[in-house]
């Protein structure tokens, strides 16, 4: 009997240990294996803190970090199922071994500031690293030992198809996230983010103090300067780097700083409150860039002029690469200089393309991805891609639950599909408000407050506006309605809204009504149609300013006179 019970403890012991290694190596391979190139970066910072990067060709350390990913998820997955026990359990240990001494080491000598095991999806620093590896080192010490004692959840007969399949997709998940982007971004610039946010310090938080220094050279000499004592012209940039000066609050981003290459200024504020569009070509060693796609770039920034939207490359190179690459390349973009980590940080291609629009990251493509001119057709506030996806919003309103913050603002891109998220929020005890546009849910409580136009009454106003100014014309008022997007809320109560207000009005008539997409461009090609089709139009009633605009130029360009002598043949516009 005593026997017997010192089996099933040893036996629920070494399962136990079993499946705690299994988790965590599955965990870690998998974050590994999803950002080769951010495992990749680590394994060069602990060869550059040794002293001993040189002695590697740079395809290794990429190959290692793949490799070592790809052992760790399988040894995971391996122990979970209670397959290939023999290579299994050998590898954790020999793995464990390994790291507990390495981590000792970096907890002692502190030559990185974190470990990477974890990759950015959960930091930790040495000495809690180096705590977790002697848990594991004890748990893979048992499991080692006693691995006969894990039970299976397969049979022997397709303990291969465990073994190749499991192989085979983290080798083609880390392939796949090395060409394009990892699927899953665990760092602070992932797309959605909020720049200036992300940015921010609690009140009363003491921020830490860093400072951007510049190696410049001059006669084979070498020297650092600030932004304080920045040299003259006659001395040869070679690269930047943000130090920590004193150790604070430091928020998820921390170093993002555009210093002007033309001017030397920093532009991050204009750039980063633009209510408008900006690209952001990113390239962390311009030297080592990727220029197969060149034209392709060139032909995103003619886009990019021709719509007024920003362009900026960011590099940490020095003036004479960024010369040759414009040689090279023929580009005529502006450059700006930011720290090299920082780049890396931001997107894990060089070079990578981003996305902004008032500080928030829109999207994110890799040189292997970015979008041609089928796909850049029109504006972007046309296009899918220049919008703000529901569910960025819905993965940033968790982050901030997890963040326990006191209360909780939503522009929403839709009305519908928040009931979950609000649901976490309220049961989180946060207050929730709506700015701008509604939220339609089956429970009135999961929303605090609105803050916003009531846009049918808008409509209504409008109407009664028109009425008290043209009520009396003798005659007929021929209307055209130019509308918003269709289906957005501005749209429906409006138009909702002013239909309500004449439909008592007999001698006003609608005779003309679609959609200006809520753009000056827009605006005007739609009214271009209507003068063809219409040669009486008395008013036009726009949705917003941006497409009243573009019906002046239309009416205007047609000869005809915008103003309220409406009986005369002039064309009345009134927006909202």
């Amino acid at each position: 009997m005593e026997t017997e019970k010192k089996h099933i403890i040893k036996l629920v012991w070494v399962n136990t240990c079993r499946f705690l290694l299994a988790t965590l190596f599955i965990f870690s391979g998998f974050v590994k294996a999803v950002d080769p190139l951010g495992s990749f970066y680590k394994i060069q910072d602990y060869l550059a803190a040794f002293g001993i990067i040189s002695w590697f060709p740079t395809y290794l350390p990429l190959l290692f970090a793949i490799i070592l990913s790809s052992a760790e998820f399988c040894v995971g997955v391996f122990l979970f199922f209670g397959v290939r026990r023999k290579i299994a359990s050998t590898l954790a240990l020999l793995l464990m071994s390994v790291m507990t001494l390495l981590t000792l080491y970096l907890a002692l000598a502190n030559p990185v500031s974190d470990c990477g095991c974890f990759g950015d999806a959960w930091v930790l620093t040495n000495w809690q690293t180096f705590g977790k590896n002697i848990v594991l080192l004890i748990a893979a010490i048992a499991v080692f030992r006693e691995r006969k004692l894990m039970f299976r959840f397969v049979t022997l007969k397709i303990e291969w198809m465990v073994s190749l399949y499991t192989l085979l997709f983290v080798f083609a998940l880390s392939f796949y996230c090395l060409e394009y982007l990892p699927v899953l971004d665990f760092r602070p610039y992932k797309i959605g983010a909020d720049i200036k946010a992300g940015m921010e310090i609690p009140e009363g938080a003491k921020p830490s103090v860093f400072e951007s220094r510049f190696v410049l050279e001059k006669d084979g000499r070498q020297q650092e300067f600030t932004l304080d004592n920045y040299p003259d012209s006659t001395w040869t940039f070679v690269e930047t780097r943000t130090v920590l000066k004193e150790k604070g609050y430091e928020p998820p981003i921390h170093d993002f700083s555009m210093i002007s290459l033309g001017t030397g200024e920093d532009i991050t504020d204009s750039v980063l409150t633009d209510k408008g569009y900006t690209f952001l070509l990113v390239a962390h060693r311009i030297e080592e860039a990727d220029d197969s796609n060149i034209d392709l770039i060139n032909e995103i920034y003619d886009y990019s002029v021709e719509h007024g939207y920003g362009f900026y490359a960011l590099t940490s190179s020095p003036d004479e690469e960024i010369e040759m690459w414009r040689e090279r390349t023929g580009a005529e973009y502006p450059f700006c200089q930011m720290d090299d980590i920082t780049l890396k940080t931001i997107i894990r291609s060089n070079p990578g393309l981003l996305l902004i629009k008032d500080g928030t990251i829109l999207n994110k493509w890799s040189d292997n991805q970015l979008p041609d001119e089928y796909v850049l057709n029109d504006s972007l506030d046309k296009l899918e891609l220049g919008q703000q996806k529901q569910e960025n919003q819905t993965k940033a309103v968790r982050e901030f639950i997890t963040q326990g913050v006191d209360v909780i603002a939503i522009a929403p891109v839709t009305e519908t599909g928040w009931e979950t998220v609000l649901k976490e929020a309220k049961k989180a005890d946060i207050p929730v408000i709506t700015v701008d546009r509604q939220i339609k849910t089956s429970d009135d409580s999961l929303i605090t407050a609105w803050v916003g136009s009531d846009f049918k009454k808008e409509g209504v106003k409008a109407a009664e506006w028109l009425i008290k100014e043209k009520g009396k014309e003798k005659g007929d008022v021929n209307i055209a309605v130019l509308q918003g997007t269709i289906g957005s809320s501005a749209e429906i109560g409006r138009t909702k809204g002013f239909k309500e207000g004449i439909k008592d009005q007999k001698n006003f008539k609608i005779i003309a009504s679609q959609t200006g997409e809520f753009t000056q461009a827009k605006g005007q090609e739609v009214m271009e149609s209507f003068l063809k089709q219409n040669k009486d139009i008395d008013v036009v009633v726009a949705q917003n300013d941006n497409m009243a605009f573009g019906a002046i130029d239309a009416i205007e360009a047609a000869g005809k006179t915008v103003g309220s002598d409406i009986a005369n043949g002039e064309i009345m516009v009134i927006s909202f």
